[in-house]
């Protein structure tokens, strides 16, 4: 009851404030955190199925930011904020701390558009919204870090004749340590369509984007799993939890993802049941208004993995397909856990992909329609005297470059006429995995554009640019606004750990360096983007689902009711609730059961078909879920099988 009081005369005085500061005819500046406040105003509450716990609660971040966009909107309708008297709120997601929506009214309705000063010439941002309003809420991307932004607004009428124009400042905290000179331009970016350089993923894995001048002018402030983000075609991406996995062999794979937009704005939460790696990348012509089918990299778990592809779709919340590559490929190439290492999917169609098979050397084309490989392309050796030799593309050219231990393949241009394809891949030119006679020991990456023609099976080399070699990770980028091409050799100090990576810019014609930044922590990927053409609208209704997807849920267990339980008292674990899920922080694999004990019943969450083979996993620190929506209503205590031991914790939840 205090909590409460204490609650809304926070409200209130804030309130009084505003109040007072209009007055003062002064823009009210607040962040994301303070918005929160006002969530007590709004009508409605989240439904879960655990109604009570003794465990932490972590917020479901969808369900937050849907709240603080009605808050902000509330806020406009009770206060009507003017375009000079402006409610300005700061990193209002709490995910983009470089960001800000601006909160007013005009009396007629326009458009909006505002630039946001840069430090030289080049490095401004402008943005002016794409339809008129009289209610704007307004995202403003593209900040300095630790500074004093000065933002020039104006107001224009349907007909883009100007009504009004003021400038405001927006004063930003400085950049995490780890973001702080983390990219030094060895020779700057001239003449380019695309404002920032995206840099995502690597072992450390911030998620952040940089102008020409290597300043960082956006991130997120949540680290996603070391592969980043995944980029769709409507403005938004892709983000796979960190914390949340299933144990598997090697590395543990994403349980959850999560739909933003560059605000840091979560549409939507997606349970996927087995995880994810690697790759995600939407699957053409599935887009509907409820959502889309994706392909993703997972694994068969038949004693194998990272070698398998899923079909998810977002608007059901489900696995819909999945094709375990190990029925494609020679059997002699299967003994290995990891015989694949599947870390590319690239769709141009449908039912037609391309992927990248890394232990193997290998892009091939999938037709998921027909379940059958259409072509390979990998050195000579890789498939003589195997059912795959049929299907080998045939090297032209007598400087015919072979790839080894690719990342990154994508389809440049199509030629239907011809039936030729362009092709790029990042040759990290490594063969730590696999030998091959054709490895000629050059110690150095590509970033390459092979032709392939499909109907003779034929593939020539177009360009093979070389660059610092970077044993992992890493992609190729061509620009079609300057026809340069982008090599991001991602971890190429593999002496230090991968602490370091370059981006570098090409002319494929003459190979002349264009630019170049060194960057001082690795990356998985990196690509040119246009922030200001990505802002997306907010969402205007109200998620049908707190999440969608079901992970593999508990199964009753006969045999435990008379275990006798020993008291947990290390604190090597930690139990939390998100959503309708138990979270099990632990070491890799050292949870091996979890024990839902009800009055009657006994529900158990196998970890075990699984087991660790590489030391630098096994460290790991990670969440492992339980869902708990099936269970039958009551009080259940969570007990654990740890390290072979049977162990009660102190942590119960009502359903």
């Amino acid at each position: 009851m205090a909590n409460n009081i204490f609650h809304y005369l926070s409200i209130i005085s804030d309130t009084a404030k505003i109040v007072v500061k209009r007055k003062w005819k002064q823009d009210i500046c607040r962040n994301g955190a303070w918005l929160r406040k006002f969530h007590g105003k709004l009508s409605f509450e989240m439904e879960t199925v655990i109604k009570k716990t003794n465990a932490p609660v972590k917020k479901n971040l969808s369900w937050d930011s849907w709240k603080q966009e009605k808050a902000m909107e509330w806020l406009l309708k009770k206060f009507h904020f003017t375009f000079q008297n402006m409610l300005i709120i700061q990193n209002p997601y709490g995910m983009v701390p470089l960001s800000s929506m601006l909160v007013f009214e005009t009396e007629e309705t326009c458009m909006v558009e505002y630039q946001v000063q840069g430090r030289t010439e080049e490095s401004g941002f402008t943005y002016c919204t794409k339809t008129s309003a009289r209610l704007h809420m307004i995202p403003v991307f593209g900040l300095y870090a630790g500074s004093q932004n000065v933002v020039d607004v104006t107001l224009y009428s349907e007909k883009m004749e100007q009504i009004e124009h003021r400038s405001l400042t927006i004063v930003t905290n400085p950049l995490p340590n780890r973001l702080q000179n983390i990219v030094n331009p060895c020779q700057k970016m001239r003449g380019r369509k695309h404002e920032l350089m995206m840099v995502t993923g690597g072992i450390k894995g911030y998620t952040y984007a940089f102008d020409r001048d290597g300043v960082v002018r956006w991130y997120l402030a949540r680290l996603p799993r070391q592969y980043g983000i995944y980029l769709c075609d409507d403005g938004r991406f892709m983000y796979p939890e960190r914390k949340i996995n299933s144990p598997t062999y090697i590395n543990p794979h994403s349980n959850v993802m999560y739909e933003m937009d560059f605000m840091g704005r979560v549409h939507e939460t997606f349970h996927v049941s087995g995880g994810i790696h690697h790759c995600l990348t939407p699957r053409p012509g599935t887009k509907s208004e409820w959502g889309r089918e994706v392909l993703a990299a997972a694994s068969s778990l038949r004693s194998r993995m990272e070698d398998a592809i899923i079909c998810y779709d977002t608007a059901k919340g489900a696995i819909v397909e999945k094709w375990d590559l190990g029925q494609f490929f020679p059997k002699k190439y299967l003994k290995r856990k990891d015989w694949a290492h599947l870390n590319a999917l690239y769709c141009k169609d449908k039912d037609h992909v391309l992927i990248s098979l890394r232990n193997l050397h290998t892009i091939a084309k999938l037709d998921l329609a027909a379940n059958e490989i259409l072509w390979v392309a990998a050195p000579q050796d890789m498939y003589e005297g195997t059912e795959l030799e049929s299907k080998m593309l045939k090297p032209e050219g007598e400087n015919f470059h072979y790839f080894f231990q690719q990342h990154a393949v994508e389809i440049l241009h199509v030629d239907q006429q011809k039936e030729t394809i362009y092709v790029l891949v990042f040759d990290n030119h490594c063969i730590t995995k696999r030998k091959s006679r054709y490895y000629d020991g050059k110690q150095e990456s590509y970033g390459c554009l092979y032709q392939i023609n499909e109907r003779e099976k034929r593939i020539k080399t177009v360009f093979a640019i070389p660059c610092e070699l970077s044993p992992t990770r890493s992609n190729v980028y061509f620009d079609p606004h300057n026809e340069s091409v982008f090599t991001m050799a991602g971890s190429a100090n593999a002496s230090k750990l991968y602490d370091c990576a370059y981006i570098s810019e090409w002319n494929p014609q003459n190979g002349e360096l264009l630019s170049k930044y060194a960057v001082a922590e690795g990356f998985f990927r990196a690509f040119p983007m246009d922030l200001m053409e990505n802002i997306t609208e907010a969402k205007r209704r109200m998620p049908l689902d707190l999440h969608k997807g079901r992970l593999r849920p508990p199964v009753k267990n006969e045999s435990l009711r008379a275990v006798e339980w020993k008291q947990f008292r290390s604190r090597e674990i930690h139990i939390s609730v998100v959503d309708d899920l138990i979270l099990v922080q632990a070491q890799d694999h050292k949870v091996e059961k979890v024990f839902l004990v009800g009055q009657n019943m006994v529900w158990e969450k196998d970890f075990t078909n699984t087991h660790q083979v590489t030391e630098v996993f096994a460290k790991m620190i990670y969440n492992v879920a339980v869902p708990v929506d099936g269970l039958p209503a009551g009080r259940y205590q969570i007990n654990i099988q740890y390290e072979g031991e049977y162990f009660t914790t102190n942590r119960w939840f009502i359903c």
